[in-house]
């Protein structure tokens, strides 16, 4: 980790954004701190996942999902989103 903050200045985690107080309402409550896992990756400018996972797909398809929903050429994006998973799975 000391290598990534020194890249990484100013990376938070939940630890990092929390008091010892509060985090202490979530101890031994693993689905309690995957939730503020969520709510505190999805309101970040950044997204560093540990591994592939549940985590990482709820993620990248909230994002996807406001990305196509804010763009005037939706239809085209979403064709390219066909074209791109159509490609993949050949891969």
């Amino acid at each position: 980790m000391a290598g990534l903050r020194q890249l990484f200045p100013y990376m938070q985690t939940k630890y990092s954004l929390t008091t010892h107080q509060e985090i202490a309402a979530f101890k031994n409550k693993a689905s309690q701190l995957a939730a503020l896992d969520y709510y505190v990756s999805l309101n970040s400018d950044v997204f560093i996942s540990a591994s592939p996972g549940n985590m990482h797909n709820a993620l990248v398809s909230v994002g996807l999902y406001f990305l196509l929903s804010h763009l005037p050429l939706k239809k085209m994006c979403y064709t390219l989103v066909e074209v791109f998973m159509s490609w993949w799975f050949l891969f």
